[in-house]
C-alpha cells in the first residue's frame, strides 16, 4: 500500500482556446469533464489510461477550486512527458506541428534512469520536457 503514481496535473491557463489547441497539437486525447454541480465542463487531456491533465481558467480558478493551490499562476508549471519512440521522432513531430524546441536534445536523468529530452513551452509559458528512453 502507498503512493503508486500520478493521477492528474492541473494547469492554470489564461486563454483556454489557445491552450486546448496547443495540447491537441501535442497529440493528447481531449475530452470534457463535468465540474462539481454539473453546471459546466472543463477540457481534460488524457496522457494514458491512468493519467490526465486538467485545465482551469485563471480568472475562474478560485471559484471553481476553492481548496486549490494558494499561489497559482499561469505559466508556473514545469513537467515532463515521456515519448514512446526516438528523440528524432520527437523532433520531427514538433517540427511538423510548428512547435519550437526551446532546449535540447540533451542527455538527462528521469524516473526510469538516463534518457534524452527536449524542452518546449505552451501558450502560457509552462515548461514541458519531452523525454525519450529510446536510443536513436
Amino acid at each position: 500500500m502507498g503512493i503508486s503514481g500520478i493521477d492528474h496535473w492541473v494547469i492554470i491557463v489564461r486563454d483556454m482556446d489557445a491552450s486546448v489547441a496547443f495540447y491537441r497539437k501535442l497529440g493528447l486525447e481531449e475530452s470534457w469533464q463535468s465540474k462539481a454541480g454539473g453546471e459546466s465542463s472543463r477540457p481534460v487531456f488524457r496522457i494514458n489510461d491512468a493519467q490526465l491533465i486538467k485545465f482551469y481558467a485563471a480568472d475562474r480558478y478560485e471559484i471553481e477550486s476553492p481548496s486549490g493551490a494558494p499561489n497559482y499562476a499561469p505559466g508556473s508549471m514545469d513537467f515532463c512527458l515521456t515519448w514512446d519512440g526516438t528523440v528524432q521522432e520527437i523532433l520531427d513531430f514538433l517540427k511538423e506541428n510548428d512547435i519550437p524546441v526551446r532546449s535540447g536534445p540533451a542527455a538527462r536523468s528521469g524516473g526510469r534512469g538516463r534518457a534524452t529530452s527536449v524542452y518546449i513551452r505552451d501558450p502560457d509559458d509552462n515548461l514541458i520536457e519531452i523525454m525519450s528512453y529510446e536510443t536513436d
